[in-house]
């Protein structure tokens, strides 16, 4: 390789022309290939990992299996390249050409895939871990069950992808375009999404998590919007909402949400989610006789209703306003952990909804786009169904929890399903829409 390598370095302007050559299984690692012709090559198998392959022409070659870990490809013409399975590990693909390229099963952790063309291409099953997709062209992209942890795809081009059971955690979706997806197992069914929406439907946000050993108390439950109101006023620009409210039989958890409403950069915010943290313990041990005051209180209302022959039979409606939160902002990679005596504050994801919904909807989640779609489906069935006397009620409920679903409201959409009753429940099951049957269950 030495040699190679040097031949190259004395004769830069020669271009190596191994078009539809035979390099199955051979070692190549760390060979000078820049602006090489590979077009049609068979190199299944070939180790070229740390190799220069810059600006090289691999268009319709084969690298199956191949092993690429910390190559160069800045510029590479990938057209149509066949990569499955291929370990493309820290490998530079800055501004590639893989348009309908093949590359399900391939191990992109870490590669630098900036403005990169990977429209029409094959995805699915990839690992993209921690990779940078900044500004690169998705368009038409089959993404199904691809890994996307801690990945940014800033400013990429989504329109038209397939999303299937895609693994999400952690990645930044900042001013990405995505007129729609397919989140149906075919990619069959489209969802539309207007300006900003998919954004904000499926960024991850910043968020504060406050744990409460053993359980949460009445009194700690009722104490939670007067905290957020005093950090609010604080901190008026950060938007803070309760998220949810989950016991875990251990101890409970609370989670905050926290909107960046300035513009500020990642480490101004960073700098605000550590002053919230710091505060928000300080209310806490400032706000301990309020606890006892509201535990003495609630102890005597739990007295009295139990004491009650029986609850009142007639139905009340008790309306509540609710707030709908845009939130697009930093997000915290990694739990820091704050204790203050029996609460510990974790930071890291707005509003509060039903909290009898709400504990439903995080015992155990559900994908809100592949539920949204088999809602549609599900919709449409009944219409078709024999009817019954509240069929209208019970489509209009799928109808409105389908919407909530596109919004990335879990607690409505149960709510909605709730309403929708066993009639539709029995239709989920006849037609097989799987994630729709477990949610009616879930809500009923």
């Amino acid at each position: 390789m030495k040699v190679w390598n040097a031949w190259r370095e004395e004769n830069p302007d020669l271009v190596p022309d191994l078009i539809r050559a035979d390099l199955r299984g051979a070692t190549l690692s760390g060979a000078t290939l820049w602006k090489a012709n590979f077009s049609g090559a068979n190199l299944r198998n070939v180790d070229l990992s740390d190799a220069d392959l810059s600006d090289a022409d691999l268009s319709g070659a084969d690298l199956s299996g191949a092993t690429l870990s910390g190559a160069d490809l800045r510029n590479a013409d990938l057209f149509r390249a066949t990569l499955r399975n291929a370990d493309l590990r820290g490998a530079n693909l800055f501004h590639a050409k893989l348009r309908n390229a093949d590359l399900s099963g391939a191990h992109l952790r870490g590669a630098d895939i900036n403005s990169a063309d990977l429209s029409g291409a094959t995805l699915s099953g990839a690992d993209l871990s921690h990779a940078n997709l900044n500004n690169v062209n998705l368009v038409d992209a089959d993404l199904r069950q691809a890994r996307f942890i801690d990945t940014c795809l800033d400013d990429a081009n989504l329109t038209g992808v397939k999303l299937w059971e895609t693994q999400r955690g952690g990645w930044s979706i900042k001013r990405i375009t995505c007129q729609w997806a397919f989140w149906d197992r075919n990619g069959n069914e489209s969802t539309e999404y207007g300006d900003g929406d998919f954004e904000r439907i499926f960024a991850e946000k910043s968020r504060i998590r406050l744990r409460y050993p053993g359980s949460l108390s009445l009194a700690d439950l009722a104490m939670l919007p007067l905290i957020i109101k005093q950090l609010q006023a604080e901190h008026p620009s950060s938007i803070l909402h309760i998220k949810s409210v989950e016991d875990e039989g251990s101890g409970a958890n609370v989670i905050i949400t926290v909107d960046d409403i300035t513009g500020r950069n990642d480490d101004a915010f960073k700098k605000e989610l550590v002053q919230l943290q710091t505060r928000l313990e300080s209310i806490l041990e400032e706000r301990d006789y309020l606890r006892q005051r509201f535990a003495i209180m609630f102890s005597e209302i739990t007295s009295t209703i139990s004491d009650l022959p029986r609850l009142p039979t007639q139905e009340i409606h008790v309306h509540r306003p609710r707030e709908l939160v845009t939130i697009e902002g930093y997000t915290m990679n990694g739990d820091t952990n704050i204790n203050q005596g029996q609460t510990a504050i974790v930071g890291r994801d707005g509003h509060a909804h039903d909290m009898t919904f709400q504990q439903v909807w995080n015992q155990r989640s559900i994908d809100l786009p592949p539920l949204a779609e088999e809602l549609k489906r599900l919709r449409a069935a009944m219409k078709e169904a024999d009817g019954k006397d509240d069929q209208d009620e019970a489509i209009g409920a799928v109808a409105a929890a389908e919407k909530a679903a596109i919004k990335g409201d879990g607690p409505t959409t149960l709510q909605h399903l709730k309403t929708a009753g066993k009639w539709a429940l029995g239709i989920a099951e006849k037609i097989g829409v799987t994630v729709a049957t477990e949610a009616i269950k879930r809500a009923m």
